[in-house]
């Protein structure tokens, strides 16, 4: 029955006068730490998720957690290309790549322990063998850190597994474990990778360490980078949404945001001017 009500959903969910029978649904799903594995994510791809879990819950209700920047992804990607998913939580960035790169290589990083599990079992539900799997954290050093994660419900009564941070505050304190970290420019050079075209970021305020670790990677490859930009995250890691982008404007990027649109994703110019609270960033070099 849940399968058909999916099937329900993803079609109200893109109609505005039916999505609030749709929403109610999902609300009332995440009283339940039900696990479910679909066979149809992305058309065709098995995923393992809880429909208590936010983005798991997003995913089984609507069809994707991330869909602009995914179309976006899709609408980048070349059969041959390599693409490098860091912070990859449950692995939705990571098997909607990997299906699009039969000749191509996924490099994916998640250092909690919990979802490199959920991730593992993605990609193995779909036997894919161009994927690698990191159990690290990317930084500007390589080394050791504490992460954080918070037990914080949403207003919808989903949790948040996916939010990990070194950086704790006030609703984010929790200690997770101890994970390892690595540079991406180490990384890079260990995985053999001879081309990089794209890479999605989103490590909760750690990009601008992970970013000054990838010197050699950005100067070399060029890549197109997704970013996430969160105010809020920035602030707790010590630095401001301007440096960020700031910190990789000299390889020569231009940003632009990414909103959804009726198509499937709009890009609009963005500058360090025009930033909101939070958005996901396009960096494409000029």
């Amino acid at each position: 029955m849940l399968r058909e009500l999916r099937s329900i959903s993803r079609f109200c969910y893109q109609h505005r006068g039916l999505a609030r029978i749709s929403e109610t649904a999902r609300r009332f799903s995440a009283r339940f730490p039900v696990e479910m594995t679909l066979s149809d994510f992305d058309g065709d791809l098995r995923f393992q998720l809880a429909l208590n879990e936010h983005m798991g819950s997003q995913i089984f209700w609507r069809g994707y957690y991330s869909e602009p920047q995914l179309q976006f992804l899709a609408h980048m990607l070349e059969s041959d290309h390599s693409f490098i998913d860091v912070g990859a939580n449950h692995g939705e960035f990571t098997v909607f790549a990997a299906k699009r790169l039969p000749r191509g290589r996924v490099v994916a990083f998640e250092p909690t322990s919990r979802l490199f599990e959920r991730l593992t079992a993605n990609v193995a539900h779909n036997a894919f063998e161009n994927v690698v799997l990191k159990q690290q954290g990317l930084s500007a050093e390589a080394g050791i850190a504490t992460i954080y994660s918070s037990t914080h419900k949403y207003a919808d009564g989903t949790f948040n597994s996916g939010l990990p941070s070194l950086f704790p505050e006030a609703n984010r304190a929790n200690v997770v474990e101890t994970i390892e970290l690595t540079t991406l420019d180490q990384a890079v050079e260990e995985v053999g990778l001879s081309r990089l075209d794209i890479i999605k970021m989103d490590i909760e305020g750690a990009e601008m360490a992970a970013l000054q670790g990838a010197a050699k990677t950005l100067s070399a490859f060029r890549p197109t980078i997704i970013l996430e930009v969160n105010q809020s995250t920035c602030m707790s890691a010590g630095y401001t949404m301007q440096a960020l982008l700031g910190s990789i404007e000299p390889y020569g990027y231009k940003f632009f945001r990414i909103d959804s649109s009726a198509a499937s994703f709009a890009l609009s110019p963005l500058s360090k001017a025009n930033l909101n609270s939070f958005q996901n960033v396009a960096c494409i070099i000029s």
